[in-house]
């Protein structure tokens, strides 16, 4: 999605697993150049080269709610550059080979109620200028450190 507005994306299915590609990264979805105000939820998101959710170039009070992310081998919600006010709420992400949920290059989110499970470096992940209130999240099973908020970011209460 690019530079979309109040648009929904609900009850898809996709799964990679078996899709030949080309060696490319892939997402599964991606909201881009200033998209706000969508609704990503209650969508089922496997096996790809690349992030489940991928927010760039300001995506801002966009809602992530009740989708299952598994088996991608970046982050299962990204929000990058910019992309302030977002909510991620009540997913349930697993088998990512990065960070269950990466908020960073002055990004904002709202994490609240998820479950994150198997990933690689961090459960939640905030950093490179960026904020995030991180409440009731169920993280377990991973890497270095269930979460992580480098020096420059900040988790807010």
């Amino acid at each position: 999605m690019y530079d979309v507005h109040k648009s929904k994306i609900t009850g898809n299915y996709i799964n990679l697993k078996k899709a030949k590609s080309a060696g490319f990264k892939t997402d599964l979805i991606c909201i881009q150049k200033g998209s706000t105000g969508n609704t990503v939820s209650g969508n089922r998101l496997y096996n790809c080269k690349g992030y489940g959710i991928n927010v760039l170039q300001g995506g801002k009070k966009n809602t992530f709610s009740k989708n299952s992310i598994s088996g991608v081998t970046d982050h299962g919600i990204n929000i990058y550059d910019r992309g302030t006010a977002n909510k991620v709420y009540y997913n349930k992400i697993k088998n990512c080979r990065k960070n269950g949920i990466n908020i960073s290059k002055k990004s904002s989110a709202t994490i609240k109620g998820n479950r994150v499970s198997k990933y690689k470096k961090y459960g939640v992940c905030i950093y490179n200028k960026s904020r995030a209130k991180i409440k009731g999240n169920k993280i377990s099973g991973g890497g270095s450190k269930k979460i992580n908020v480098n020096k420059a970011s900040k988790r807010l209460k």
